[in-house]
């Protein structure tokens, strides 16, 4: 039986469909009495015959031929609708997942029970569905043990949601047919919390849907853990507190002892090798590193350690040029060693592995023959104790446990073959898609909160008053009443579009205002886009030629360092999971809202500029300089270099694994990053990174039968900014050197037979 506090557990349609008593008639049937009066009515209640012979338990009188005939479509009697067997609804194909979270509900002091519910969008009778992803919340006690054992089999039994019309869109999309809390606070009128006749209200619900607690328990999964598991809880938890100061602890002692350090670095340097980029130069300035403070460190004047210390650092040169000549013969086909090096490289991160790889390195110096030496290994053993105490450990860092999900090779080259851009009419964005507000709100009050509970950026999120409050604090006083505004907008944003089958992503920015405004004026010259559009991030097709898939994107960031390398910044930008997000760092993305994200410098904004005149077609060499200058003083008249900008990108959830992933600062796959649905789903509050793929041809394309694919809106917690005025002056600027034909040709947007048949009447 699943245990709750591991890995959410899960409930998946069809296959954990339940198995349903559904009784024949004469089961239920019985017979009238021989003795009763001649005179009463036997009237039969379906053939209207007047010699019925049996009843059913609520007093109805039928033919057992004809109750059995009914009975094989509804086991329930026709006239008073009496249910006779368990109920089954047309609840859609989906998912239940719950897992135990440590934040408290409004007027509870227990721990709080998470449910997520996911259903994918289709058609049912020749009518388009949209899907639906949505959190529930349920006290971690007695009465919502219950309840989750009951909302199990109501999932189950398909009787928890029916198929209703949006109130905003009025397209079908799975609704509550059995009312859940979505917030954590508000009380009844916001869905949420303190409501204390919930429990009686959802028991009553559940049994007019024909489920019971008796029948729910027996069958429920994850109710009760065992001494043992919450033993193992509580001992995860301690562990994961002490881990990271354990391992520091031991490698501090170890560095003590002259033979430890003799042999810590060779080992090290190895591990380094390993888990850095296959390139020749990256690998020598780690072995040049560690060999100077090996050689520099004391050490026994012993020959054969002198021997040894040699050997191991030939082998960590061997091993780097291996690397290379892997990398030179694999490339461009070099998935699966791109595999096994992520793997590697996340094996070397499990707690497991770096405690077993210090006690090596401890034994390797002989570190033990020493006070210190013997410290060092007492922690680390006790570690190793601890970690075996805790597997499997429901706390136990389960986040730095990698599992990589490979997506399907030719997932974005099939979505994107079937948005299918027609480059002749342009991208036919004009204002289909496009749809960025101009509107500042009021700033957040007390009564936003309970109103935008059910948001992804709030769900779970009990620190965000104490987060937006800091953040507040740091602006200046004139500027607080805007910069609320923008959270509140970006709330309201996430409501609307959030409960449409959107996932919405934040990207900040600041430096890279003018190269973004200097695309959407070419984007506008050359594609009709709007010109009053959000900002474009990406506007080459060219960079995107030869991708076919998320996974080549992720062994390009793999190929290098971090996410700063030319070639992977030319496709992936970083973005935040959510509004309230720290992304690993120490605050929350609002700390860099009025600044912008440190993404780069000014030379490589005037590099990147360079190359996008190029790219057009203007590559005159006096020219550049000059048009340069002219477009960064024209950024800097608006101010754009010093004020922070923030993107709310929302990607429907049907495209959205294959332009996006789960991240770590710096662009590295996060642990279970793929897909980034099932990433997303399985955290709450959602907390992290993402690296986004904002292909051209998704993201300036047209809307889908099914309607648009991505929706973007522009926010500056600042000022408002003119930039529909910018816009006209860069393009003022770049007329007189741009030639259209040429530049749509050298972006990549040039007619082909295979990309003008293309059409947007395909449905993704």
């Amino acid at each position: 039986m699943a245990r709750l506090g591991a890995l959410p557990c899960q409930l998946v349609l069809p296959q954990d469909a339940a198995e349903l008593n559904q009784p024949k008639a004469s089961d239920i049937l019985e017979p009238l009495e021989d003795g009763a009066n001649m005179e009463d009515d036997r009237t039969c209640c379906i053939c209207l015959d007047t010699s019925a012979c049996s009843k059913l338990p609520c007093g109805h009188q039928y033919h057992v031929a004809c109750l059995e005939s009914w009975f094989e479509q509804r086991p329930s009697c026709p006239t008073c609708g009496h249910f006779y067997g368990d109920r089954m609804g047309s609840m859609l194909d989906g998912t239940m997942s719950w897992s135990s979270s440590k934040f408290r509900l409004a007027g509870h002091s227990c721990p709080t029970l998470v449910l997520h519910f996911s259903f994918s969008s289709g058609s049912q009778g020749g009518q388009d569905y949209d899907g639906r992803s949505q959190h529930a919340y349920l006290p971690d006690n007695e009465e919502g043990k219950k309840l989750l054992a009951m909302f199990q089999l109501a999932f189950r039994r398909r009787v928890l949601f029916s198929l209703s019309p949006s109130l905003t869109t009025q397209r079908l999309h799975p609704t509550f047919a059995i009312h859940l809390k979505t917030s954590m606070t508000g009380g009844p009128a916001r869905h949420g919390y303190p409501d204390e006749q919930y429990f009686n209200s959802a028991m009553e619900e559940l049994r007019n849907a024909g489920i019971s607690l008796e029948a729910a328990t027996p069958v429920a999964i994850g109710l009760n853990a065992s001494l043992a598991s919450r033993i193992r809880q509580k001992c995860g938890f301690v562990l994961s507190q002490i881990e990271s100061k354990l391992l520091m602890a031991s490698l501090i002692i170890l560095w003590i002892t002259p033979q430890g350090r003799a042999t810590f670095f060779p080992c090290f340097s190895i591990l380094i090798v390993l888990g850095l980029p296959p390139k020749p130069g990256v690998a020598w300035s780690a072995v040049l590193f560690f060999t100077y403070f090996g050689t520099t460190t004391p050490r026994a004047d012993d020959e054969e350690q002198q021997a040894e210390f040699s050997f191991v650092m030939m082998s960590i040169i061997l091993i780097s040029w291996l690397f290379a000549l892997l990398k030179v013969l694999l490339t461009p086909r070099c998935s699966c060693f791109n595999r096994i090096q992520r793997k590697t490289r996340a094996a070397i991160q499990v707690p497991h592995v770096k405690t077993l790889l210090t006690i090596l390195v401890l034994l390797l110096a002989s570190g033990y023959e020493t006070r210190a030496g013997r410290i060092a290994l007492a922690l680390c053993s006790i570690h190793l104790l601890l970690i075996c105490i805790c597997i499997p450990c429901p706390s136990f860092r389960t986040g730095s446990i990698s599992s990589f999900g490979e997506p399907l090779e030719n997932e974005m080259e099939e979505v994107l073959r079937q948005v299918g851009a027609n480059p002749e009419h342009g991208l036919n964005s004009c204002n289909v898609f496009v749809d960025a507000s101009q509107r500042v709100f009021d700033e957040m009050k007390e009564e936003h909160w309970a109103l935008y509970a059910s948001t992804p950026s709030l769900q779970g999120r009990a620190d965000m008053k104490a987060i937006l409050q800091d953040f507040l604090r740091s602006v200046e006083r004139p500027l607080r009443c805007r910069a609320s505004g923008v959270i509140h907008e970006m709330l309201e944003n996430e409501k609307r579009w959030a409960s449409e089958g959107y996932v919405v992503f934040y990207h900040l920015y600041a430096l890279s205002s003018v190269l973004y405004e200097l695309q959407t004026a070419l984007a506008n010259e050359l594609l009709d886009y709007p010109l009053a559009g959000p900002p474009v991030m990406r506007l080459s097709r060219r960079a995107f030629g030869d991708i076919r898939s998320l996974s080549q994107v992720l062994s390009i960031r793999d190929h290098n360092i971090s996410d700063r390398a030319h070639e992977y910044r030319a496709l992936a930008v970083s973005a935040f999971s959510s509004c309230f997000a720290s992304g690993g760092y120490t605050r929350s993305m609002q700390r860099y809202m009025m600044q912008g994200f440190p993404s780069g410098t000014s030379n490589y904004v005037k590099k990147l500029i360079d190359d996008l005149l190029s790219a057009v077609g203007i590559d005159q060499p006096d020219v550049i300089p000059t048009l340069r200058s002219r477009i960064l003083a024209a950024g800097k008249a608006q101010g754009l270099e010093a004020l922070g900008q923030v993107l709310q990108i929302f990607l429907h959830d049907s495209v959205v694994d294959a332009f996006a992933y789960g991240s770590q600062p710096l662009g590295a796959l996060a642990p279970r990053g793929l897909p980034v649905s099932a990433w997303l789903r399985q955290q709450c509050p959602i907390e992290g990174q993402v690296r986004l793929v904002p292909h051209p041809d998704l993201f300036l394309a047209g809307a889908t039968p099914r309607g648009p694919l991505v929706r973007i809106f522009d926010h500056c917690p600042s000022r408002a900014l003119q930039k529909v005025a910018l816009r006209r002056e860069l393009q003022s600027l770049l007329r007189p050197y741009l030639n259209i034909e040429r530049a749509r040709q050298l972006l990549g947007f040039e007619l082909t037979s295979d990309v003008a048949t293309n059409t947007l009447d395909a449905v993704v």
